[in-house]
C-alpha cells in the first residue's frame, strides 16, 4: 500500500491533534485571499476602505475569520481557510500575537503574503528583512495593494 500524497497547499501535520494531516482536507480556491488581522475597531476602516476595494478591484475572494461564525475551533478554522487560500494578507499594525501566529502559518504553507502596517506602528527587528507595506490611512491602503495586485492577477 502506498502513502496517500498530500497536496502541496495542505498542512503535512495538524499541529492541534497530530494527525499526520489536515483531517479537513481543504481544497485549493485559487481566487480566495486570507486576510488576518486584530479583531479591533482601530482596523476596521483600513479593512473596509482599503483591504476589500483593492481585492474587489483585482477580482479576489476574501475570507476573513471573524466574518464566519461556526462551532468550529477558531484555530482550525483559521488554519483550514490559510490552506484553502490562493495567499494572504497579514495585517500586522498593533504586533497581535494571534495574528502573527497566522503569519507564520501562512510562510510554513508557503503562501505568498502581503504583510501590511499601519505608519503608528514600529516594526520589530524578527521582521525586519521582510518587505511590507506601510499605510497612513485606508485609502493609501488600497492604492498600495491595487499597485501590488497588478503584478499577482498576473500569475
Amino acid at each position: 500500500m502506498t502513502e496517500e500524497e498530500i497536496p502541496a497547499h495542505q498542512m503535512r501535520k495538524c499541529f492541534k491533534i497530530g494527525s499526520q494531516r489536515c483531517p479537513k482536507r481543504p481544497d485549493y480556491e485559487r481566487n480566495k485571499v486570507f486576510i488576518a488581522m486584530p479583531f479591533s475597531d482601530d482596523y476596521v476602516d483600513s479593512y473596509l476602505y482599503g483591504i476589500v476595494p483593492a481585492l474587489n478591484a483585482a477580482g479576489f475572494q476574501h475570507y476573513k475569520a471573524d466574518e464566519e461564525i461556526t462551532c468550529k475551533d477558531i484555530m482550525c478554522k483559521i488554519c483550514e481557510q490559510i490552506q484553502a487560500c490562493r495567499m494572504a494578507i497579514i495585517n500586522i499594525s498593533g504586533l497581535n500575537p494571534n495574528v502573527m501566529l497566522e503569519l507564520g502559518l501562512a510562510y510554513g504553507l508557503g503562501k505568498p503574503v502581503y504583510i501590511v502596517k499601519d505608519k503608528a506602528t514600529k516594526a520589530i527587528s524578527d521582521l525586519g528583512s521582510i518587505e511590507y507595506i506601510e499605510y497612513s490611512h485606508a485609502t493609501d491602503l488600497r492604492n498600495k495593494l491595487v499597485q501590488a495586485f497588478e503584478t499577482e492577477k498576473a500569475i
